[in-house]
């Protein structure tokens, strides 16, 4: 091949990239100024539509029709958000309220739809649909979505059930995620529930009755929800700590939960996994000795002072948290342990009062 010919080849290769790159930026200017046309449009609605604003009706017809392509739910999202700013409070909620059925009706459109779309959709919902309670179209449109192959479709739907159903509806879409065979976040489930916006007393014993049939991960963000809001059955939670039937990591939820949530039932057996000698049960005597802490006394201190010479780090390392939580000072309660021949025992304490920033004795850590 003759140089001639290879250059003029490259040199074609350039002028088809700079057309390519042009062309682009061409379009994206387009699509911006498109956007930001519909998104003034719905702006300019808000304004037209507020409390004392007339007859929606033909006004939604060209909502659904806007909201039913993704460049217009993004231009429809801009407008509210940048309305939440300049819009006061009142005429932005008459608005949304105003339009609730253009979300009924599209809906039934997204059946087929892509994921992103989708995802989308159940986005829209969670922030700007008002109807209360939700049209039983919107909720079958996220129910369905929670079967999704999509993580993102899936959790978007999931959120937005917990902003607009209500508990049971709420219960159930976590059993339906649940049910998957590739499972859910424990951490997104625990962190969608707090989110709820339904009676929460409610949503508690929704949730409680269906702890057995939940997988163990589920169960456990489950518990970690009652734990944060102090709600749930303690009797029913108690009797799963006890259970030597029950999942590790159920159990290391409620020992949790009564760290938390302290109940005087809970203590012996707290108490009692803090001494399993079990090496592959270390964890449940770690998140154990760290509970100690909520349950003040002699004999929670001098069970403390023996976990120090616990074989696991973790199990030592938590034992003098408590201990530091409880008061414990080095020169006084402390003191025989300084003492001791124990130096697993003499060098954690030190280290964890150092972690502190608090001084400790001369040749305490001799």
């Amino acid at each position: 091949m003759r140089i001639e010919w290879l250059t003029c080849f490259f040199m074609a290769i350039c002028l088809m990239m700079m057309l390519f790159n042009g062309c682009y930026l061409v379009m994206e200017r387009l699509r911006g100024r498109r956007f930001d046309r519909l998104a003034d449009k719905f702006a300019d609605e808000l304004r037209q539509y507020g409390p004392q604003g007339e007859n929606t009706s033909a006004s939604r017809i060209e909502l659904a029709t806007a909201l039913s392509r993704l460049s217009g739910m993004e231009a429809f999202d801009a407008a509210m958000q940048r309305a939440e700013e300049d819009v006061d409070a009142e005429t932005l909620e008459a608005y949304l309220k105003r339009i609730a059925p253009v979300f009924s009706r599209l809906s039934r459109r997204y059946d087929a739809r892509p994921g992103l779309e989708r995802a989308f959709f159940a986005y829209l919902v969670r922030r700007w649909y008002r109807a209360r309670p939700a049209a039983d179209s919107v909720i079958y449109c996220l129910q369905r979505d929670l079967l999704a192959d999509s993580l993102y479709v899936r959790q978007n739907a999931f959120e937005a059930i917990a902003h607009v159903g209500e508990a049971d509806v709420l219960a159930h879409a976590l059993e339906v995620l649940d049910g998957q065979e590739e499972g859910h976040s424990p951490r997104l489930v625990t962190e969608t529930l707090l989110e709820a916006t339904c009676d929460a007393g409610r949503l508690a014993t929704e949730l409680d009755a269906r702890l057995e049939r939940l997988c163990p991960q589920s169960s456990a963000a489950v518990i970690n929800y009652l734990r944060m809001r102090g709600l749930g059955s303690r009797e029913h939670l108690l009797a799963l700590m006890e259970s030597f039937k029950a999942d590790r990591e159920i159990r290391l939820a409620c020992v949790r939960y009564f760290m938390r949530n302290p109940d005087s039932r809970a203590e012996s057996t707290i108490r009692h996994l803090s001494q399993v000698g079990d090496p592959a049960s270390w964890e449940c005597a770690a998140v154990s000795a760290m509970a100690l802490a909520s349950y003040p006394g002699r004999d929670t201190v001098a069970l403390l002072k023996d976990l120090l010479s616990s074989r696991n780090w973790f199990v030592r390392f938590n034992a003098a948290k408590s201990l530091y939580d409880l008061g414990c000072t080095l020169e006084g309660d402390l003191g025989d342990v300084l003492a001791g021949a124990d130096c697993f025992a003499r060098e954690m304490l030190v280290y964890r009062w150092q972690l502190e920033g608090v001084a400790f004795p001369e040749g305490a850590g001799a």
